[in-house]
């Protein structure tokens, strides 16, 4: 069901559908290996993926992206308040044009060469960033 429903919001968002319901696919992986640190495994099979992603707009708002390669990733006005991007690769062609990252852990997160303008960093952690 997840992949179904990864694949339904991939083509809405206009993000690679296979990709969205291969991470479906994982996802009940995921739960079967372990529900326990479900998260942590998700995050580790995927996070090599995830560059190159189109996330404009979309509400990440408390997720968890701690140490995610989002790399040439669009995040122009996405909802990332609130969230884990702790030793995150943000670098090279990040466009987070008008994001909100207020209240982000960004620690020793990269974000050289990062597209910032309008970008609300209010009370964001960029200790060693």
């Amino acid at each position: 069901m997840p992949a179904t429903i990864a694949r339904v919001l991939a083509r809405r968002m206009r993000f690679n559908q296979d990709y969205a319901f291969t991470a479906g696919l994982l996802h009940d992986i995921g739960d079967t290996l372990g529900a326990y640190n479900h998260p942590d495994i998700a995050a580790a099979i995927l996070k090599p993926f995830v560059s190159e992603a189109n996330l404009s707009g979309v509400n990440l708002s408390g997720a968890n992206l701690k140490g995610a390669n989002l790399s040439v990733a669009n995040l122009s006005g996405a909802n990332l308040s609130k969230t884990n991007l702790c030793g995150a690769n943000l670098s090279q062609q990040v466009n987070l044009n008008g994001a909100n990252l207020s209240q982000a852990n960004l620690t020793k997160a990269n974000l050289r060469q990062s597209t910032l303008t309008q970008t609300d960093l209010s009370q964001a952690d960029l200790s060693e960033a």
